[in-house]
């Protein structure tokens, strides 16, 4: 069930906490055992949680109508991929709360999950960062998003990777490609869009659905 709450959290790019969850049976194929009552609902958090204005449906990442004919295959891809995605998924849904101070950890966080993402995904564990960047954004270079906010592609991978070295390892400051402050709050949400994308295409997606539902003002 928090596995489903982290399904809607990612599809509506929003901390979603559910209260109940009612669970009916299939019985489409029996007419007689067509009943209007739950099999069974599951109280997830009986607490009174103050409501936020709602999100407008237009800033969802993506909603039924968008993926249904491929809804059921996406949402078991999800369940599937549980122990090799769960890691980067709960990134992607930590990175849609509202956060008063952005920090460095906002951004390692995201690109290590990129990091960790190609070693397990694309079986390749000797290539450094830089080049594994390059790789992710080849996958996806023909979406409209992803090849307008990856144009200066050369000077983003560098500033990432010399930027992962500084805040992770520690590594004395030597370029000028380090990023921090809003600068580095840029780079962390270029980097959000592409791992998205990398989730998306392991819950199914095909390129050319992520170039529908990933359109500027949503991220």
């Amino acid at each position: 069930m928090f596995l489903f709450q982290d399904f809607l959290s990612m599809a509506t790019l929003s901390t979603i906490e559910l209260q109940s969850i009612k669970v009916y049976l299939d019985n489409s194929q029996n007419e007689n055992l067509i009943s209007p009552d739950p099999f069974f609902e599951l109280f997830l958090k009986r607490d009174i949680v103050s409501v936020k204005k709602p999100k407008h449906p237009h800033k969802f990442l993506f909603d039924y109508h968008s993926v249904s004919s491929a809804l059921p295959g996406i949402v078991q891809n999800w369940f599937r991929n549980k122990a090799d995605l769960t890691p980067i998924r709960r990134f992607i849904v930590e990175s849609n709360k509202s956060i008063s101070l952005f920090q460095s950890n906002h951004f390692l966080n995201i690109i290590q999950s990129l990091e960790g993402f190609h070693r397990r995904f694309r079986n390749d564990k000797k290539k450094d960062l830089k080049m594994r960047l390059k790789e992710i954004y080849n996958e996806f270079s023909d979406i409209q998003l992803i090849a307008s906010e990856f144009s200066d592609l050369e000077n983003i991978t560098s500033s990432a990777e010399d930027s992962r070295h500084y805040y992770s390892h520690l590594f004395k400051l030597e370029t000028d490609s380090t990023k921090d402050g809003r600068e580095l709050y840029e780079l962390t949400k270029k980097l959000r869009i592409i791992l998205i994308c990398c989730v998306l295409k392991e819950m199914g997606f095909t390129n050319m659905m992520i170039n529908d539902v990933l359109v500027p003002g949503k991220m």
